[in-house]
This record gives structure tokens, sequence and C-alpha cells, in this order.
């Protein structure tokens, strides 16, 4: 497979979109192991593959909204790149835990109630695969959302962002790759929680 690699399982029948500056990826399994090679946006000459016969590059479809990247390890064991879209919003969750609090009687009122925080506030996002064809649905939730690591460039919409750990969740429990009734392309909405506190 010369335009994703052996160890990418993502489809071949149309481009992969991405954002106007994402970094794409090509993973191949080879006799050493498992190989990734990162593009930047600017790539114009990719190198050749191990045999020598064409060169090999993602076949992407840069778009001018901003995108999000993410980096994931499939189901191949190699790390790959992939971009999303992201919704118009970003929650902080804060959770914490409340306690009865017993004293002594007395006559002039206490608190009764204590509350403590459980762990730190975190940032989560709302994000899309944006509209595609049902193959590339099927990758999004068999592939992207089945995986169990992720990092995502952040911040988000900086070009020079750092990959962070992220914990991702599909939107809904049941995603719905096609109905016939509608007549819509599909898209796989997901939530994205920085692994990191504050």
């Amino acid at each position: 497979n010369l335009r994703n690699g052996d160890a990418s399982t993502k489809p071949t029948s149309s481009p992969e979109r991405v954002g106007r500056d994402s970094i794409t990826s090509w993973v191949d399994v080879g006799e050493d192991g498992t190989k990734s090679i990162f593009y930047p946006s600017n790539t114009t000459v990719y190198p050749s593959s191990q045999n020598d016969a064409a060169p090999h590059a993602p076949l992407v479809l840069r778009d001018s909204q901003p995108y999000v990247d993410f980096l994931f390890v499939n189901r191949r064991g190699a790390v790959e790149t992939c971009s999303g879209l992201m919704f118009e919003n970003m929650n902080i969750n804060v959770s914490s835990q409340q306690y009865s609090r017993v004293e002594r009687p007395k006559f002039i009122p206490g608190r009764s109630l204590m509350s403590i925080r459980q762990g730190g506030p975190r940032r989560d996002w709302a994000m899309s695969s944006g509209f595609v064809d049902r193959e590339w649905a099927e990758w999004w939730a068999m592939e992207f959302l089945q995986a169990r690591q992720w990092w995502m460039r952040y911040p988000v919409g900086d070009a020079m962002g750092t990959y962070v750990p992220v914990v991702i969740n599909p939107a809904k429990n049941s995603i719905s790759i096609y109905d016939r009734s509608k007549q819509q392309m599909p898209h796989v909405d997901f939530t994205v929680a920085l692994g990191l506190e504050g």
C-alpha cells in the first residue's frame, strides 16, 4: 500500500481530509519492526519506498478550515495521524464529592456539609470527523475510536503546538454509519478530554 503503508487501515478509495497545516503519516511493517514517517504540511518531495519502485505518500485533501491533529496507536501497533474538526465549544470538568460533617451539638449553627475536589479540572472539546463517505465513517468508528492511546496537538489551532495525551470517547454509544432514509453524508462525533490536569 504505497499510499498509507501496510500498517495502516485507512481507506484508499478517496482522499483523507486534513487541515491546511496538518501533519500526515505513512506507516509500514518491515522486517525490523513498524516504521512511521511523518510529513509536515509543506512537504512536496517524498522519499522512495524500500524497493525504490515509487514514492510513498498519503493522498490527502487539504481543507482551508482549521482541523485538529491527532496521533494514535492503530490496531496494527503503528503510530498514525488523523485530523478532525472541532465544534465551537470547550468545557472544563470539575468534580467534587460532598460529605456530611458531624459536629458536637451547639447553639450556634455550623456548616453541615463539606466538599472535596476529585482530581484537577480538565478541559474537553466536542469534535467530529466532518462529513465523510461510508468507508471513512467506518474507519473513524472502527479504528480511531477503538484505539487505546491518543495524543492531540495542543494548544488547539496552534501549528507549532505540542502533542499531549488525551482520552477520546464517542459522543453517542451508537454511531450511525449510513441511513438510506436520510440523504446526507455520515459523520462521526466524539469528545476529547485532555489527559493533563489544569
